[in-house]
């Protein structure tokens, strides 16, 4: 099975990225991963040579799906990617830059292929198309029972859905989210279920649980616990979480989100050590950089944030511990700086081997 993931990111939303990509690499190692650098935004060379140090990550310019009529912004680029790259793939996946993998999804991948159509997030229950909907030739009134969640779908590839990928791509372009055309729908996604439910294609989209995968209005609401090496959702019936996924709420790497983390909501901790986890401890990284270097001023914070739950990071992900040990002087250097206003913090790093290896370190979980 070939398949791609394929992401959009900016220099603000970098550090999503990098977790998000990271949590790609380790549960779908064989995956190719596009990520969509949106220009006028770019990201840093700090920034690029994070996501470079993974061999199967392919960064690009958003000019590079320049053509006629395209209008190049976020929601737009994915259409985009996934229209232009889908070749030579069985399988392609759209992640926004919010989402992280908690899990492998092998078993969705092969359910696609089998399906031959797209699975994704149910996220409502369901649209109603007025008349402004018979622009893309769909009888109105109507209903589109299933509305599928583009922050982490699949798709399988056919011909019949590279003609569905090229005309998303084509509607997005001249959307009424973007002022320029006429097709209606909430983003990318709006118009991507209209375009299916047109082409009667809605019978080939199967809807996953939203509360294990897209999590649109159930991030804050949903109790994560870790066991057995994975984590499982207490709110839905403790089933496995398949993804986390904080889009339309605080963003992981904003300070709003760690501090409803560690007041109001510290039953929905694990999302987010997950995602420091992912951050500093993924395949890509570059431990001789200063952190400071690729994140944004506003993302700073992460750093403190990295030795408070360094713990509970090794819980989960074991594999840190050792990297930790291996961390660069300007690393070392600005994780010590966080720690010096917490003499609790202070003393937890002076014992690990950040100290310059001369002690094996405490057992922390």
């Amino acid at each position: 099975m070939k398949h791609c993931f394929i992401t959009v990111t900016d220099w603000g939303f970098f550090p999503g990225t990098l977790a998000t990509v990271n949590s790609l690499l380790r549960f779908q190692p064989d995956a190719d991963i596009w990520v969509v650098n949106r220009e006028g935004e770019s990201i840093s060379s700090p920034q690029a040579e994070c996501l470079l140090q993974g061999e199967r990550v392919r960064l690009m310019k958003s000019s590079a799906l320049a053509a006629k009529g395209r209008w190049l912004n976020a929601w737009e680029l994915k259409a985009y990617a996934a229209c232009d790259l889908c070749g030579g793939y069985d399988v392609l996946a759209g992640i926004d830059s919010d989402c992280l993998l908690c899990s492998s999804i092998n078993d969705r991948m092969e359910q696609c292929i089998r399906t031959g159509g797209f699975l994704g997030g149910k996220d409502g229950d369901g649209v109603e198309y007025g008349p402004a909907y018979r622009t893309y030739g769909i009888r109105t009134p109507s209903r589109n029972p299933k509305y599928m969640s583009t922050s982490l779908y699949l798709c399988a590839v056919t011909e019949r859905n590279k003609r569905i990928l090229r005309r998303w791509a084509d509607c997005c372009s001249f959307a009424e989210f973007n002022g320029r055309g006429s097709y209606p729908g909430h983003g990318d996604q709006g118009v991507l279920n209209a375009v299916l439910y047109a082409d009667n294609r809605s019978a080939s989209v199967e809807l996953l649980p939203n509360n294990l995968w897209s999590q649109h209005g159930a991030y804050w609401e949903s109790t994560i616990e870790f066991r057995d090496g994975a984590f499982f959702n207490r709110s839905w019936n403790g089933q496995q979480q398949r993804a986390f996924h904080c889009g339309g709420t605080e963003k992981f790497w904003e300070k709003s989100h760690r501090d409803r983390v560690m007041g109001s909501n510290a039953l929905q901790t694990w999302p987010y050590v997950w995602f420091l986890a992912m951050l500093f401890f993924g395949s890509c990284r570059n431990i001789s950089a200063d952190p400071f270097q690729y994140l944004p001023p506003a993302s700073h914070h992460l750093v403190d944030d990295l030795v408070h739950f360094l713990p509970q990071i090794f819980q989960i992900h074991p594999e840190s511990r050792s990297k930790w040990e291996a961390l660069g002087d300007a690393m070392i250097d600005r994780v010590l700086d966080s720690a010096r206003p917490h003499p609790r913090r202070r003393q937890l790093v002076g014992t690990l081997p950040i100290a310059r290896g001369t002690s094996p370190g405490p057992t922390l979980c």
